[in-house]
């Protein structure tokens, strides 16, 4: 009787433990980040045109549960098929109770798709589902800390340009951020001003200005001391509402002093003022999915600015700008590579506060489309979950009309580039660019072309896709990415003045720190030095940054 007794204690014993291995087992088998990898191990070993196969078999027979739905959503978003948005659907209406399912979805419409921006709100709707979800599990499985991670991050990085959460809605245990405050703010001493890279170009289009005023070639004296630093300092401050599928409304206040910014008299060269702006703003954006062929992102803005310092002879006096902009965007997938086609109009109504003003207008329209080449690392790149990189190669051009009375002066920007994203923790950037000047309508019409090569070194000391949880904190906040960058430039002439050609190279560091929680908020950080020389002049200026915004 004993013996039997232990007999049957055994194998309960045994029976308990495999149902416990059993138990395991399904829940590896039900671990949605298992199909995650199985993609990407599929991705590495077939490639494009094997997971391709892989998608065609799958969607052509019965599909067995929701794993299989987002291992099929997870092969299109590798292969650039949008109907991975209705796989990641399927997969949630498979299994409802699965907040990663929503977590996965949520990061492709924010990392992989929009142009440019993610695709609000539907990104933010996932987000807040797979919280709310995983706060209703009654039972705790493996994974579930990592998802609640993942959800977290995922919405810091959805909202990093938005700034300080203000006002909070309450919606069905999740909480949603309707009202946000930004604020950026940069002091530099620089040779251009903060929104214009063409320091050349502007340098050479004054020196000919004097001397065609002057009626007489300038000496090299007069053009070192055109060449100068301009101290200068910004603040952009900015509120911001967003709710569900109402466009994005930013209302914004920005001033600028730039000291030196502009010569008074040009028959005295080497004489400087400054040079102020207060301008308000308001501005409509709205990201929009058209079915399954592109995506597209609508904006415009209305600006209220009061200048003053720019009208020659009078540098107090002022000028009232009316500046009305649009713009679009628009992204699309070639298989597995991403485009992106930009495109902004920009005019300006100027006005001007003196006895006998002039017409005064400015009229900007430019261009960029690059193509993201990602086939090449394709797993590699479809695994990040805050930007793809791979081989981006890029070519814009910038239309530039500003009238002055009966004089207009037009500038043209061309650039192309490629950037070298794809290799560990290193990046490297090449752009070749092209400055033309001239003015029409002048007697002496004036034209000039410099021509620029710009390098950028990129090293990425600590790397926010190493982490794509949440990192441990420092003190309050988060640290996402530090990198290090190394920019390098130089300018020569193609026609006209050729004294002030130059190079320089720098040195920066940049971060990006974030809060989480209900005010979950991102800062940028960044202080920079370049050592800038105009070789034919002998002179050389150190020039210093220092960024920090709240939001951007």
């Amino acid at each position: 009787m004993k013996s039997f007794i232990s007999l049957l204690i055994k194998l309960s014993m045994a029976l308990a433990l495999s149902s416990v291995a059993f138990a395991q087992d399904d829940a590896s088998d039900t671990n949605p980040f298992k199909q995650f990898d199985e993609a990407s191990a599929l991705t590495s070993r077939k490639g494009l045109d094997g997971i391709r196969s892989e998608i065609n078999e799958r969607v052509n027979r019965p599909v067995a549960n929701a794993a299989e739905y987002l291992l099929i959503a997870e092969l299109m978003k590798r292969a650039g098929d949008l109907r991975a948005d209705e796989y990641y659907q399927k997969a949630i209406d498979e299994d409802d109770s699965e907040p990663a399912y929503e977590l996965f979805y949520a990061d492709y419409l924010r990392n992989f798709r929009g142009p440019g921006r993610p695709l609000f709100p539907d990104a933010e709707k996932h987000y807040l589902r797979a919280q709310q979800k995983l706060r209703h599990l009654q039972n705790e499985r493996p994974w579930d800390l990592v998802t609640d991670q993942r959800i977290e991050r995922g919405l810091v990085a959805l909202h990093q340009e938005d700034g300080l959460p203000l006002i909070n809605l309450q919606e069905n245990d999740t909480s949603r951020p309707l009202l946000f405050f930004s604020s950026s703010n940069r002091l530099a001493q620089l040779t251009g001003d903060f929104d214009n890279v063409d320091h050349t170009r502007a340098f050479t289009s004054e020196a000919l200005l004097a001397s065609s005023r002057l009626n007489q070639t300038l000496s090299d004296e007069v053009l070192r001391g055109i060449i100068r630093v301009k101290p200068q300092g910004e603040t952009l401050n900015r509120f911001r509402f967003r709710y569900h599928n109402v466009p994005v409304v930013d209302i914004s206040y920005k001033y600028r002093n730039i000291e030196d910014g502009q010569i008074t008299n040009f028959f005295e060269p080497n004489k400087f003022n400054s040079v102020r702006l207060n301008e308000f703003g308001v501005s409509i954006e709205k990201p929009l999915a058209v079915s399954h062929y592109f995506d597209l992102l609508l904006r415009g803005s209305y600006k209220r600015a009061k200048r003053e310092g720019l009208i020659e002879f009078v540098p107090d006096a002022k000028e009232d700008i009316n500046q009305y902009e649009g713009g679009a965007t628009l992204s699309w997938f070639f298989g597995p590579d991403k485009s992106i086609f930009e495109t902004v109009y920009v005019f300006q109504d100027i006005d001007q506060a003196v006895a006998t003003p002039i017409r005064r207008n400015r009229r900007i329209v430019g261009t960029k489309f690059t193509y993201e080449l990602l086939r090449f690392s394709l797993d590699s790149a479809y695994r990040k979950r805050f930007e793809t990189r791979g081989i981006h190669f890029f070519a814009g051009m910038l239309d530039d009309r500003e009238r002055f009375g009966q004089a207009q002066v037009v500038k043209n920007d061309y650039f192309v580039g490629s950037a070298f994203r794809g290799r560990g923790s290193y990046e490297i950037t090449v752009q070749p660019t092209i400055f033309t000047a001239r003015v029409d309508g002048a007697m002496n019409q004036l034209r000039t072309s410099q021509y620029r090569t710009a390098v950028n070194f990129l090293w990425r000391i600590k790397d926010e896709e190493k982490e794509p949880g949440l990192p441990e904190k420092l003190h309050w906040l988060n640290p996402a990415f530090i990198h290090l960058v190394v920019p390098f430039r130089h300018d020569v002439a193609i026609r006209g003045l050729d004294k002030f050609g130059n190079y320089d190279i720098g040195i920066a560091l940049n971060a990006k720190l974030f809060r989480t929680g209900s005010q979950r908020t991102t800062f940028l950080t960044s202080v920079g030095y370049r050592y800038q020389r105009y070789y034919k002049l002998n002179k050389n200026l150190n020039l210093l940054s220092f960024n920090v915004s709240m939001g951007f």
